[in-house]
């Protein structure tokens, strides 16, 4: 019941005036020195964080106690076991836990996987029990894993926050107790320019969050009546932040899912461990094995290859890339991949288009380069770029057009206008790119505005080169952004670092029709960008159709034009499809075509999988162009329910029978970091200053000056003054 304030006689507050007690000699205090105290331990208690996160190992479990100290529960180690198979790989990663601290322990985990992988697989192993998940709506399996959390059940819990983006919650974990919880996905493998790819992403980005924060006053209102009652904890206003580092904007409203912790690896230990086994078989011989950014070991072994870590056991951070490529000649031109559960046919097939670079006349382009210049982009990242930019400025021919954006907080553009590629412009050109350094915010949609939105010479084709690491966490705003302004234009994306967004590289590319090029090290630069001109120099294949012999369920629902040695690769599901396909299409005005038998003996397990993941892309694509939220996410849960996959509107949710907790032991929650890319400079509070359109700490500090004036009414009200 609400305190009623006494009234109090005027007569009697002049006597108390004149006899002033303690408290009303001294009520200066709360309306001065506990605000300046608050804000005071606010910051001391801030850098401390900062202190004690940058001491701790990368890989570790942070858990805070009742004394508000850190403990810590070590991420054991990660092993990742990869089978491929043509086109398809097949992909188990086991994550070991084990809780060093006296409570029970709630674990959260953000981590990356490709952007093409689909989930569909999950089982925690606790001693001699094991625990599988199953797929539920998103919303049935939150609800299941918090009750089941509450109840004292061991339980988990995997939700897709972006396609590339996942989050692992593992609760009731008691002390002392080691938790081992297997995932398995299922990826499709790159081809291009006659090498084979394949990416297991191990670290992430730190996101930068735009737009305006949605605690709203209300919610300070709000706390004022729960400090004025017998309601719960202050503290749990604050669990909208769950286990991020930001807060929920307008435009990311689910940025505390997308911002996980970051933490330095340690120079004398592995941090964040992880293994890696790959048995590799493509079905072809095979030239070299490689794998850029490890060392490996390859091993024959009957008609495949066993792959693994030279050194055994390496920190996460940094991709793994491994590549292999055929022996000449025996490159492929054409696959077909088949897969049949119960009445259904599913297929992928592959093929190259006919290349016709004779006697090409290259019409003149204006080249609008975009360079990130934003903090997270700081160290080799922002290196790579300029010398990526500078390697593509000196392949510019005299009769093209250029301009050049760089952004962070804001987007600037070298001329006002796009200007001719003579000697001056691009010396000029090339002394400004040296001079940019990297700080700031990532503010991509000014920069796509302005390059986007540039006066189009009907003289010249344009491309859009972008050149950046992807940080930001508003992909679906400025996947639509591209869609609805790209006009003739075409976008080509160039993805800078160790550990880059490769999901919104490929997808802002596939939406601006061009290509997705990623630069991992400096050694790269000058391969990559050649390869990149070649397609800008050479026509592309398009209108491209497929011809099937039945009614078939194909995607991608709308084929791309595809540019130099870039393959057609397409899933289908039918029922018992048989005979013949053609394909058809255009190369340099002169039309082409090719017939392949869908007759194959080889079964690919996987290939439903993937045509589903597909299907589930596709669905979403469509939401960006337009197509209603409720249809796609019907269609989505249709599609994600019957073949068992994780997507924006499921999630895999196990739980345990037997209660393992009991009510009146507490339960800690704390998330796992990821390791800071390698080459990667985030800001002293573990936080870059990419990550967000505001100062964190500033508005932390505003709530906490709040809440001391709140508190100081509430003793007001209460000690009647």
């Amino acid at each position: 019941m609400p305190f009623k304030k006494k009234r109090i006689p005027a007569h009697l507050i002049i006597r108390d005036s004149r006899r002033e007690g303690p408290a009303q000699k001294y009520r200066w205090i709360y309306w001065f020195l506990i605000p300046v105290i608050s804000i005071g331990l606010l910051l001391v208690s801030i850098n401390a964080v900062a202190v004690v996160l940058e001491d701790i190992e990368a890989g570790q479990l942070l858990f805070k106690d009742e004394s508000a100290s850190y403990s810590t529960s070590i991420h054991v180690e990660s092993e990742v076991d990869i089978v491929v198979s043509g086109f398809v790989a097949q992909v188990t990663l086991t994550q070991n836990f084990v809780n060093q601290t006296d409570q029970w322990q709630e674990a959260v985990y953000v981590f990356p996987l490709s952007e093409t992988a689909a989930v569909n697989f999950m089982r925690m192993e606790i001693g001699d029990r094991v625990i599988r998940a199953e797929i539920k709506e998103k919303q049935q399996a939150r609800q299941m894993y918090q009750k089941a959390k509450a109840e004292g059940k061991r339980t988990g819990l995997i939700e897709q926050s972006r396609p590339n983006l996942f989050t692992q919650s593992v609760a009731n974990i008691a002390p002392k107790e080691k938790i081992k919880v297997e995932i398995r996905f299922i990826q499709s493998v790159s081809y291009n320019l006659g090498e084979f790819s394949l990416r297991f992403p191990m670290t992430l980005t730190p996101r930068y969050i735009p737009g305006q924060f949605l605690i709203a006053a209300r919610q300070l209102i709000h706390l004022a009546d729960l400090l004025s009652t017998d309601g719960p904890e202050p503290a749990a206003i604050f669990k909208v932040n769950g286990q991020g580092w930001a807060l929920p904007t307008n435009d990311v409203p689910d940025a505390h899912l997308i911002t996980p912790p970051m933490v330095y690896g340690s120079t004398t230990t592995i941090n964040n461990p992880i293994s890696v086994r790959v048995f590799l078989n493509p079905g072809l011989p095979l030239k070299d094995i490689s794998s850029p950014y490890h060392e490996i070991v390859v091993k024959k072994s009957g008609s495949g290859h066993q792959i693994s870590l030279r050194d055994g056991a390496v920190p996460m951070d940094r991709d793994l890339l491994l590549r292999w490529q055929p022996v000449v000649g025996s490159e492929p031109a054409v696959a077909v991949f088949k897969e049949t559960i119960e009445s259904n046919d599913y297929f992928m097939l592959m093929m190259l288009p006919p290349n016709d670079t004779s006697d090409i006349q290259i019409m003149p382009r204006e080249m609008i380069f975009v360079i990130d210049t934003s903090g997270s982009m700081q160290g080799p990242s922002i290196k790579q770029a300029k010398q990526s930019l500078g390697q593509t400025l000196k392949r510019l021919r005299p009769q093209d057009l250029f301009n050049i954006i760089e952004f962070n907080d804001s987007a600037k553009q070298l001329f006002r206008s796009s200007q001719m590629a003579d000697l001056s412009n691009v010396k000029h050109a090339l002394d400004w790119v040296m001079r940019l350094s990297a700080d700031g915010g990532t503010n991509m949609r000014s920069a796509l505005q302005l390059a986007l939105n540039s006066p189009i010479e009907e003289s010249h084709h344009k491309h859009i080169v972008f050149v950046t690491d992807g940080a930001v966490g508003n992909e679906a705003s400025l996947f639509e952004m591209i869609y609805r302004q790209l006009g003739n234009s075409r976008l080509f994306t160039v993805g800078i670092g160790s550990a880059p967004n490769s999901f919104f590289m490929r997808k802002a590319a596939e939406f601006g029709g061009g290509t997705f090029t990623h630069i991992g090290m400096s050694a790269e630069v000058a391969n990559k960008m050649d390869t990149l001109y070649q397609k800008l120099d050479n026509p592309i294949a398009s209108d491209i159709q497929i011809n099937w012999p039945q009614e078939v369920e194909s995607y991608p629902a709308r084929l791309p034009s595809l540019y130099l040695n870039e393959p057609l690769l397409v899933v289908a599901k039918a029922e018992m499809l048989q005979g013949d396909i053609r394909i058809t299409g255009n190369t340099a005005h002169l039309p082409w075509w090719r017939e392949l038998s869908l007759e194959t003996q080889t079964s690919h397990p996987g290939i439903a999988t993937l045509w589903a993941r597909s299907k589930i892309e596709s669905l979403e694509d469509e939401k960006i162009a337009g197509r209603d939220a409720d249809e796609v996410r019907r269609a989505v849960l249709d599609a994600a329910l019957t073949h068992n996959l994780v997507s924006n509107y499921t999630s895999l949710v196990a739980v345990e029978e037997t209660l393992s907790r009991f009510a009146h032991d507490a339960l800690n929650t704390k998330a796992l970091p990821n390791l800071v890319a390698q080459g990667q400079i985030i800001s002293p509070i573990m936080y870059p200053r990419t990550a967000t359109n505001a100062d964190l700490s500033f508005v932390i500090g505003a709530i906490s000056l709040a809440l001391s004036l709140v508190t100081v009414s509430v003793l007001r009200i209460r000690r009647g003054y």
